[in-house]
Parts: structure tokens; sequence; C-alpha cells
């Protein structure tokens, strides 16, 4: 499952009922319960598997989605303002910014970001499993979107290859460069630095970074030291996760220190926006923004 490439018969445009359903399930985002509501939907109403939906209707943003995968049945289910992050993220990004996406997925946050730089920008969007990659360039292509560049690698701390795992639990966003956790046979894939990606020209810069690549985020992040020594990005969002952090025998105290010796203070997505980061003790899973001081 983990390497399913996307049908191609994904339907124009998804039915009534189905738009239907996710106003229901809207209604009860975050409730008890709220999964088994969406499976009684699903079956009683025959909600299809693959489908087009709205992305964003403000920026006519429109995506592939695949009903089994969790991140798109979720992205479906309750869209973009259950999750602050995208809110901000358009926020805080300008037209002409270069947009660095590490772990783009199927493409969410680098269509949004694409709108937001306007045609003067660019989004570089960085993803290594090959049935994500499809769909990324079927979703760029399905919104006519002229300035994402797409890059299949993993991010990693030296140029080489490596082996990355897909999950096979039905969260394709799980997929990581360790074996933890339900991962299915091991994809030998192309791995480079950030910092070498510029010295070649692949990306031209980066005035906000995005990553989320399940625990692998350290080994990142020495691939792009001489990018925060000498250019650092005004902006970062980066998936902060104890559990996975473990797999690579890193804390969470590791992400911070780096950004915090580069002169970065630490903040979290509201739906008020973004609040400061009192406790820096930081436990569980979370998804967190690091900007730099003015």
């Amino acid at each position: 499952m983990a390497t399913r490439m996307a049908t191609p018969s994904t339907q124009a445009c998804y039915p009534l009922r189905a738009k239907a359903a996710c106003h229901i399930l809207q209604a009860y985002a975050g409730s008890r319960g709220h999964v088994f509501l969406y499976r009684v939907l699903r079956h009683s109403l025959r909600i299809p598997q693959h489908m087009v939906i709205d992305l964003d209707v403000q920026s006519s943003l429109k995506i592939h989605c695949d009903l089994d995968e969790y991140m798109q049945w979720w992205l479906y289910s309750y869209g973009l303002k259950a999750e602050p992050d995208f809110e901000v993220m358009r926020r805080i990004l300008r037209a002409k910014d270069r947009f660095v996406d590490v772990g783009a997925n199927v493409g969410i946050f680098s269509l949004l970001a694409s709108v937001a730089v306007r045609g003067e920008g660019v989004v570089y969007a960085i993803e290594a499993l090959p049935c994500n990659q499809e769909l990324l360039e079927r979703n760029i292509a399905l919104n006519k979107l002229r300035n994402i560049r797409t890059v299949p690698v993993a991010l990693a701390d030296q140029d080489g290859e490596l082996n990355l795992f897909p999950s096979t639990n039905g969260n394709l966003g799980m997929t990581s460069l360790s074996a933890s956790g339900e991962k299915g046979t091991p994809l030998r894939v192309a791995a480079r630095t950030l910092d070498s990606l510029m010295e070649d020209g692949t990306i031209s810069g980066c005035d906000v970074l995005k990553i989320d690549i399940e625990g692998a985020e350290p080994l990142a992040l020495r691939g792009m030291r001489k990018l925060f020594a000498e250019h650092p990005p005004r902006a970062v969002l980066i998936e902060v996760s104890e559990s996975l952090l473990a797999n690579f025998g890193a804390k969470p105290s590791d992400i911070l220190n780096f950004f915090s010796r580069y002169g970065y203070s630490w903040h979290r997505a509201t739906t008020q926006g973004l609040e400061p980061l009192n406790d820096l003790n930081v436990r569980g899973h979370n998804n967190l923004w690091a900007l730099l001081a003015t």
C-alpha cells in the first residue's frame, strides 16, 4: 500500500453527497468518535475513494484526494482551518520569497506557498517517496502552477544514497529514513544536503523553510549549516517529535538548541496567530515555528 500509485481515474470534482459529508465532519471536528463518524458517512453515502477536492476556495486551489490515505482523508474531512500552521505560513510568506518545503508529501504546503509568493517567488518541493512525487506533480499540473520546482531526493547530512522505508499503516506521511514502525520494503533513494543543492544551483536560496521528515530533521539540519551561517531563513516550521527523533538517537532539545545558536526564537501556531513558546522543555509531538531575530 505504501507505494501505491495515484489512480488516473480520479473524478473531476466531488459529488454533492461528499460535500455534505464534509460539512458534517467539520461540524464535529475534534469531537470523540469523529473517525467513526467519518467511516459511517463514507460507507452510507458511498463516497468515492478518489476525488479532486477544493484545497483553498479563496485561491481556487484544488488537490487530488485518496480517501484511503490518512493525510488526504484528514484534509477532505476537516480542511485547512483545522491546522493553524497553514494560515500562519501564508501570513509569513511574502511576494518573491523562496520557500523550501522539505518533506513535501503530496504538496499541500507547496501549493499554498506557490500562491503566496506569487509569480516572482519560487517553491522548492523536496519529496523522496516516488508515489508522493507523482501525486505532487499531478497536483501542480492540476492547478497550472509554474513556480514550483520538485526535487526528488531525501535531505541528509551528506550526498549519496539512503534507504527510505515506506509506511504500510495507511499514512504515507510516516514514510521515513528509519525502519521503526509499520514499514515495507526499503527503497534506495538519492540523498542530498540542502547546502549542496544550493551550491549547484538546484535551489537558489531559502527565505522560509518547512521541515517534516519523521524524526530525520537533525540529519537534514547538519546538511544546511552553511545556509544558516551565511543566509539564514527568516522563519522555519519544523516537526519536533520526541518519539520520532528517538529513532535517530536525538532529542527535541537538539532541534531547539540548533536554532537557538543562530538567534531564533520559538513559537507555536494557534488560531490567533503565533504565540511565544515559553517552556522549551518540549515533549510529545509538536509543530513549531523558529523566527529569526530582526
